[in-house]
């Protein structure tokens, strides 16, 4: 899609809005929601300017946030979310041989994954349960 309205539109791809942090010829450094960093070859974006990058729901990846005690004041060494969106899992659609989640986090619009029915019950999530959400950056495309 070439738009953040036709993404969308045409459904299947979740928009997140970014901020480019810093650009040049040959690409930019993008922090999209929750700090997120995103890498784009896209050259020829404006420092500081607001772009959107569309991912495939399909693209996506789910997994757990590891829960662990620890001590109060003791450095947090869970590094399971890192580079991803931590997200609410709002609803779970069985579609057949698929299964969509529907997820909701700080700074994300209307958030889905697609994954296969044989992955989903391999381990499944439970709505209401706290996950990470990550992407490939070669999935992440840039709309004008």
């Amino acid at each position: 899609p070439a738009t953040a309205f036709v993404a969308r539109f045409i459904g299947g791809h979740n928009v997140l809005r970014c901020i480019v942090d810093a650009a040049d010829g040959k690409g930019a450094r993008l922090t999209g929601p929750q700090g997120l960093p995103i890498a784009t070859g896209v050259g020829g974006l404006a420092p500081h300017a607001e772009v959107h990058v569309a991912i495939r729901s399909d693209r996506m990846r789910v997994r757990r946030i590891a829960r662990r005690l620890r001590a109060v004041g003791a450095p947090d060494g869970d590094s399971s979310h890192a580079a991803a969106l931590v997200t609410r899992v709002a609803a779970i659609e069985y579609q057949g041989n698929t299964v969509k989640l529907r997820l909701e986090g700080d700074g994300v619009d209307d958030l889905t994954v697609t994954v296969s029915d044989r992955m989903f019950f391999t381990d499944p999530v439970r709505a209401g349960e706290t996950v990470a959400v990550g992407f490939d950056e070669a999935d992440a495309h840039m709309l004008s």
